[in-house]
């Protein structure tokens, strides 16, 4: 939550700033920030990432998506000198659950003639794959005092090593580290966002990105997913599929320049995009089946614009996209949906309670009714859901354990994962969760919760789906797809895109991927070998 934005202390004090500076974690506009002097603000510096931090220099720098493309060419629309920018950059890859990082963002801001570029998750800025924000233009502002002659990127200049954790001391962020250099007889400035590595570790990557800086006019476009691929451009930051048989629907939640959640339907065929009517704005999950789209998050409260609304299910008829109905998860505004899952005639709410030290629960409702079955206890921040058979599963971030809840009896077991889950799905008679930390997927028996396998896949595995071939796995820090063959228990195929893939679908002839940070969903027809 930005320092300067603080959500007003109404009826619930405290309780209410937890939620909603939770909800609009992704959402603070760190671009928004002044570059120039003392008084400029940013984001204020949340709890590190407990996760060990890999050196900058293991970090891989890809081709920049076309919103950095764009923001540098209106940057040189409006400048008289070659105007400079990254060709590569890092990617967030590192993902939190119950909530996403935001996407790759970039704008052009005019009065400060510089380009702004950053993502973030909501656990710290410990590191490239989960935090970044690199500004790049003319330096209109004075040389910060504690400058000493350096060479960044190929070009002598002047380096600035970060002066402050949180505020700010002189020009530009003094949270960042600062180069300013003379080139085609302008004085241009880059700066980094210091990261929990230390001074020296910031100042190796921002070397890296200098050296990659082209005029704006020589950017190329990066197109993942090559010549085997159909892009579809959606709302920034897609981040979760739902598929269903007439089409294929996207949840974007934006990215720190483009904030909000948005769904955008694909239609199977034609690949027309629409957006269904009004859903929720924020922490937005949806899922498909039991005759309609339904819809879970919070919404600004019209009478507090800094506060959310309780979380609320909306159901949307999947013919016209017109919302049928609308009912409210209980009225705590501090407890936030966190997944979905339509299926066993029941649609299936996970809720996380912030208030109460982050407990779960699944709430169960009659589709047809629009009434509460059943309100069931599973482990800390729940997440990602499933069903298989009678019973459904819902992966618990916040305690690393997976919980089962018998539709027949609402009766929930939770078991013990030995690391932090991400996605899970149900395919070949078990239970497949992946591990954005340890780069592992693992095969769990349904019936005893036990781990039958444990799968390396080369990187950090988020995304899962399954089709008959097979189990999918998304590794966006890779910038890969791979296939599991669940007969041998490996990796059967590897489909390589670039960028961020961070979540699929596939119905076993198409395959489709959302790319977290280029706004594109990707439609690729499964060759022969793969079906």
């Amino acid at each position: 939550m930005d320092d300067g934005e603080a959500v007003k202390l109404g009826r619930g004090g405290k309780r209410r700033m937890v939620i909603a500076s939770t909800l609009v974690a992704w959402a603070v506009a760190l671009g928004a920030c002044s570059l120039g002097g003392s008084r400029a603000r940013e984001p204020s510096r949340p709890q590190a990432s407990s996760l060990p931090a890999r050196p900058t220099t293991s970090i891989r720098l890809v081709p920049v998506p076309d919103a950095l493309i764009a923001a540098c060419r209106r940057a040189q629309r409006r400048a008289s000198h070659p105007f400079l920018c990254p060709s590569r950059l890092p990617r967030p890859y590192r993902h939190y659950l119950p909530l996403r990082p935001l996407a790759f963002g970039a704008v052009f801001l005019a009065h400060q003639a510089v380009v702004d570029v950053s993502y973030a998750t909501d656990h710290g800025r410990g590191h490239p794959d989960e935090f970044l924000h690199f500004v790049v233009g003319r330096a209109t502002e004075g040389v910060p005092g504690n400058a000493r002659p350096a060479r960044l990127g190929g070009r002598r200049g002047l380096l600035a090593p970060a002066s402050s954790a949180s505020g700010y001391v002189g020009p530009y962020f003094a949270n960042h580290v600062r180069f300013l250099w003379r080139e085609h007889g302008v004085r241009y400035v880059a700066t980094l966002h210091l990261f929990d590595s230390g001074e020296r570790a910031t100042e190796v990557l921002l070397d890296r990105i200098l050296r990659t800086l082209r005029p704006a006019g020589e950017l190329a476009p990066f197109r993942p997913g090559g010549p085997r691929a159909t892009r579809i451009q959606v709302y920034p930051g897609p981040s979760e599929l739902v598929l269903d048989a007439s089409g294929l629907y996207v949840t974007s939640r934006g990215t720190d320049h483009a904030p909000g959640s948005r769904v955008t339907r694909i239609e199977a065929g034609s690949l027309a995009t629409s957006s269904p009517e009004a859903v929720p704005e924020q922490g937005l999950f949806v899922a498909a089946g039991e005759g309609a789209l339904w819809a879970a998050g919070s919404s600004r409260d019209p009478d507090d614009p800094d506060a959310f609304t309780p979380p609320r299910l909306v159901r949307t008829d999947p013919t016209s996209g017109r919302v049928t109905a609308r009912l409210e998860l209980g009225r705590d505004p501090l407890s936030a949906a966190t997944g979905i899952v339509a299926g066993v005639g029941s649609v299936w709410v996970s809720l996380t309670d912030f208030g109460d030290g982050d407990a779960g629960w699944v709430w169960r409702l009659d589709p047809l009714a629009r009434r509460v079955i059943a309100r069931l206890r599973v482990g800390r921040l729940p997440s990602a859901m499933a069903v298989e058979g009678n019973s459904v599963w819902t992966v618990n971030a916040g305690d690393a354990t997976i919980s089962r809840i018998d539709a027949e009896a609402n009766r929930v077991e939770t078991h013990e994962v030995a690391s932090q889950p991400g996605g899970l799905v149900a395919a070949a008679g078990s239970i497949w969760l992946t591990h954005p930390q340890d780069g592992t997927v693992r095969r769990i028996e349904p019936a005893s919760g036990r781990t039958v396998a444990t799968i390396p896949v080369g990187g950090s595995a988020y995304g899962v789906a399954a089709d008959n071939r097979g189990v999918w796995i998304a590794l966006p820090g890779e910038g890969l797809v791979r296939r599991l063959d669940p007969r041998t228990n490996t990796v059967a195929e590897t489909i390589q895109l670039g960028g961020d893939p961070l979540s699929l679908a596939s119905d076993g002839r198409v395959l489709w991927v959302a790319m977290h940070s280029d706004a594109l969903v990707l439609r690729i027809e499964l060759s022969k070998s793969s079906r």
